[in-house]
């Protein structure tokens, strides 16, 4: 609980370093995993059966190293309730059933209990509750914000301003780690930056082929001895006000050169810098990779990573409409964060409140990428009878 504690409080730190509002402002979902019988003596006896099957860890080590709590309805209440003495009052649980190779029709039951217990919990959640505790959001008041925006977007705050002395309003560096000449890497990186500046009209765009620096790279990776070319290109992206960062995805990883191009960058030049992330691979099962793979690594620069990213598949090509939305709304998101980056109102970004841009306006709904609202927790358990 201790380490979870630290995580919770580096995420309202943060929150409030980058002007999202007040630390108290964070919406927190704690995991939780039980096990669950009239009485604890069954549960033990019976979770241990399930739990040596599972060749791991015994149950005290599991109940020490995780939220797991093993006993009775009353135990569990207890235990999950006391959860918020240690990181205040939280908007979201996640219950973890198929944990220790327990069978389906044991899964079941433990939803049962759960639906059982679960009036409970909602009662010990209330209490003590401060009044100015952030609801959790949920998919109608989520579009309902969305709508006190003209533009149908959420707008994140001002939070610093530049200058440019050279009369641009802004320089955008798109990074293409493809390996062919042509690939499906540059042809996103094409379709992004025409996005881009087609919102950003006055936005000076430079493309970057990673792979004709890649002996550069490795040399300057090996000796520390940088040629002119890497100098040149490290430079640019230091001096940019957002970036692109598109890589072809190889065996559940980014392509090596995209790699080592951030491995010899100075330290603090990606430091709050917005970044649009982006990658192609043969299936979608690779997509995962801009998550676990690349946004790791800009996280690690301390770069203001833009929350949507697009990913190409070789089948997208085929069905390029639906792509098409993905990477316009890819684009615009990004286009509001570097704007609000850079002091820039969301009317501003547009060269005006009313002002269109090759026939259509900047502002309008997001595009509709084909996912529909999710439902709701509360309503499929109202639907079990719970």
């Amino acid at each position: 609980m201790d380490h979870v504690q630290k995580v919770i409080e580096r995420f309202r730190v943060r929150h409030a370093h980058y002007a999202h509002g007040h630390p108290k402002d964070v919406i927190v979902g704690l995991g939780g995993q039980f096990f669950l019988r009239k009485n604890s003596q069954d549960a033990m006896h019976e979770f241990h059966c399930y739990l040596d099957n599972g060749h791991g860890p015994g149950l005290e080590e599991f109940t020490s190293a995780t939220p797991l709590t093993v006993g009775s309805p009353q135990q569990v209440i207890e235990e999950t309730l006391s959860f918020k003495d240690h990181v205040g009052h939280c908007q979201r649980r996640l219950f973890l059933f198929d944990h220790a190779v327990l069978p389906l029709k044991m899964i079941v039951k433990q939803m049962d209990l759960l639906g059982e217990i679960l009036p409970e919990l909602r009662k010990g959640f209330a209490e003590g509750r401060p009044a100015d505790t952030p609801d959790a959001p949920t998919y109608d008041s989520l579009v309902a914000a969305c709508s006190e925006h003209s533009d149908g977007y959420l707008l994140l705050p001002v939070t610093r301003s530049l200058e440019h002395p050279t009369g641009i309003d802004m320089k955008i560096v798109a990074i293409s780690a493809g390996l062919g000449q042509p690939s499906s890497t540059r042809m996103l990186v094409d379709c992004l930056v025409a996005q881009i500046t087609q919102d950003l009209p006055n936005a000076e765009a430079e493309v970057m082929e990673v792979r004709d620096l890649g002996h550069d790279l490795l040399n300057a990776e090996f000796t520390g001895v940088r040629s002119v070319g890497v100098t040149e290109a490290l430079e640019s992206i230091a001096g940019a006000d957002g970036l692109l960062a598109v890589s072809p995805v190889f065996n559940a990883h980014a392509a090596a050169v995209f790699h080592l191009l951030f491995e010899v960058l100075d330290v603090g030049a990606l430091e709050g810098k917005p970044v649009l992330v982006g990658a192609t691979g043969g299936t979608v099962r690779h997509s995962l990779v801009m998550d676990r793979d690349i946004v790791a690594s800009l996280h690690y620069h301390h770069a203001l990573v833009s929350p949507v990213s697009v990913f190409a598949a070789t089948e997208d090509w085929g069905n390029p409409s639906a792509l098409d939305r993905r990477i316009q709304r890819a684009a615009r998101t990004f286009v509001r964060v570097l704007a609000g980056w850079n002091g820039v109102s969301g009317s501003e970004v547009a060269a005006g409140d009313d002002s269109e841009t090759d026939g259509r306006k900047l502002s309008g709904p997001v595009p509709d990428d084909g996912l529909g609202p999710v439902q709701d927790f509360e309503d499929m358990f109202t639907a079990f009878g719970h």
